[in-house]
C-alpha cells in the first residue's frame, strides 16, 4: 500500500496568501508615502524662488550718454542675486543693450536702483522691453520710453 503525503489544508493555504497579500500591500503604501513626501517636499522648496517686481525705469541722464535708474523690489522670500539686465528692441527680439550686475543682490522686502548706461544705443522716444534675470533662471519684463 502506497502512503500518500497530504499537503497543505485549503484553509491554511488561503490563509497563507491573504497574509503575503497584506504584507505586500502595506510595503506598497509605505513606498508610496515615501515617494510622495519627496514630491511634496521638493514643490514646497520652489515656493521659495525669487519674486522681484520692477517698478520704473526712470531716464538720469539725456542723449548721447543716457543712463537709467531700474527700480526693483524683492517682493519674495528669499535673497534674490540679479544676473543679467537687457533691453530689447521695439520688436522685442534684438538685444540693444546687455548689462551685467555682477551678482547683485536685494533682501527680502528691500528696493534698490541699478544704473544702466545705454549711451547713444536706444533711439528717444522709442519703446523698448528691459528683461531683468535672476540667478535661479527666472524672467521679468518691463516695458518703458528711451
Amino acid at each position: 500500500m502506497e502512503k500518500y503525503q497530504r499537503g497543505l489544508s485549503p484553509v491554511i493555504s488561503i490563509l497563507l496568501l491573504i497574509i503575503i497579500t497584506i504584507a505586500a500591500a502595506i510595503i506598497v503604501y509605505y513606498w508610496l508615502l515615501g515617494y510622495q513626501g519627496n514630491i511634496q517636499k521638493s514643490a514646497s522648496a520652489k515656493q521659495f524662488q525669487s519674486k522681484i517686481k520692477i517698478n520704473e525705469v526712470q531716464k538720469v541722464l539725456d542723449y548721447p550718454n543716457a543712463a537709467y535708474e531700474i527700480w526693483i523690489t524683492n517682493i519674495g522670500d528669499v535673497e534674490v542675486y540679479l544676473d543679467d539686465v537687457y533691453v530689447l528692441g521695439p520688436n522685442g527680439k534684438i538685444t540693444y543693450w546687455h548689462y551685467d550686475p555682477g551678482n547683485w543682490s536685494i533682501e527680502p522686502g528691500d528696493t534698490q536702483f541699478l544704473w544702466l548706461w545705454t549711451g547713444n544705443a536706444l533711439t528717444p522716444s522709442e519703446t523698448y522691453v528691459l528683461k531683468v534675470v535672476t540667478s535661479d533662471g527666472v524672467e521679468y519684463y518691463y516695458r518703458f520710453k528711451a
